[in-house]
């Protein structure tokens, strides 16, 4: 190896290096505290059904149906990563999940069916799948240099298993500490720190199809889209 590729592999931007963007840092910070108020959620419905039905096989089943809206909403919703500004759109994504699952919290203490609050699950889900479109969308716009942008990108998808696995722990944790009623308000919580953390650390950009504000007609157009390339993929059918 030369001394001239030695420098060229040095100058390479690190992970560190990645994390120095103060915008990346509050974006990577905020996209861990969804995942794992994500995961939390789904541990503490789980654990609900669980004590409800004393049904373990139940109580799996909801744990894995949970994942279902991700793969329907990267269909339905992804798009709209590209039509609106992404701060506004994750932001928005982070706040209605906070909300749901306040709703869920009140249908928890109300002792509302259980289909009440896998409904709501779904909907707490379905709406994290253009929050992470966005979010990974948005690295590109944090950094002009290509070798940097694949750094942060690297880093992110490198740290999304593992979220999930500190998720799924933490749930875990906090569910059994405090019970999955009150689990939901450290849950809640984790999705409006991180829209804090967007709105106040990073700047609004334009989206990339920069064509005005899109009309309903627009959006419905895409869910349109959305649904049409659900019916016609073989493995969703």
């Amino acid at each position: 190896m030369t001394g001239g590729e030695d420098v060229d592999l040095r100058a390479r931007p690190s992970y560190r290096d990645a994390l120095a963007q103060p915008e990346f840092a509050a974006l990577f910070a905020a996209r861990m505290l969804s995942t794992w108020g994500d995961h939390l959620a789904r541990v503490a419905i789980a654990t609900l059904v669980l004590s409800r039905s004393g049904s373990a096989l139940l109580a799996a089943a909801t744990f894995a149906v949970s994942f279902l809206p991700e793969v329907i909403g990267q269909a339905l919703l992804a798009p709209y990563a590209d039509r609106l500004p992404r701060r506004t759109l994750l932001v928005l994504c982070d706040l209605l999940r906070a909300v749901v699952v306040v709703l869920l919290l009140l249908a928890i203490t109300h002792h509302l069916p259980l289909a009440v609050v896998l409904i709501l699950l779904f909907l707490t889900e379905l709406v994290g799948s253009p929050f992470y479109a966005a979010s990974a969308a948005m690295v590109s716009e944090l950094f002009d240099d290509r070798d940097a942008y694949l750094s942060a990108s690297s880093l992110l998808s490198a740290t999304g298993q593992l979220n999930q696995v500190v998720g799924l722990a933490l749930g875990g944790l906090v569910v059994g500490l405090v019970g999955p009623g009150d689990a939901l308000w450290f849950d809640a919580a984790t999705f409006v720190v991180s829209a804090a953390l967007l709105r106040l650390f990073v700047v609004q950009r334009r989206p990339t199809h920069d064509v005005g504000a899109p009309s309903l007609g627009d959006l419905l157009t895409d869910t349109r889209d959305g649904v049409r390339y659900l019916r016609q993929d073989e493995p969703m059918r």
